[in-house]
């Protein structure tokens, strides 16, 4: 069984549309789909799966950004 490395995501200096982070994670979910028909590789899995989380953590954070009120000064 390999053995992956855990990787640690950042929120990123471009601040991508809560709607632009979705399609992206969309279009991600149906290459999944795909790679599991195909039977591809366990490597081409795992890209796909980092690419998922570091879009699922993306899009965590601009819907963050767009709810979360803004603190106001004391």
């Amino acid at each position: 069984m390999p053995i992956f490395r855990r990787v640690r995501f950042a929120a990123r200096p471009h601040e991508s549309s809560v709607e632009v982070l979705q399609a992206r994670l969309d279009e991600l979910s149906r290459e999944r789909q795909q790679l599991r028909v195909t039977k591809a590789a366990e490597s081409e899995l795992e890209r796909n799966r980092l690419a998922i989380v570091e879009a699922q953590w993306d899009l965590s954070h601009a819907l963050v950004r767009r709810y979360l009120p803004a603190l106001e000064p004391s």
